[in-house]
């Protein structure tokens, strides 16, 4: 999913119910940071 899918998403979740879109924000970031974490490994 690319930024702008995800934030459109995490937008129409916060607007559907709060409480889901914190805890989906909360999961898509620590992906995101996982990601980069692995990314840096390769390129390192």
């Amino acid at each position: 999913m690319t930024a702008k899918g995800s934030v459109a998403m995490a937008s129409f979740v916060l607007v559907y119910d709060p409480s889901v879109a914190v805890k989906n924000y909360r999961q898509q970031v620590l992906m995101a940071t996982k990601i980069k974490e692995v990314c840096q490994k390769f390129r390192g």
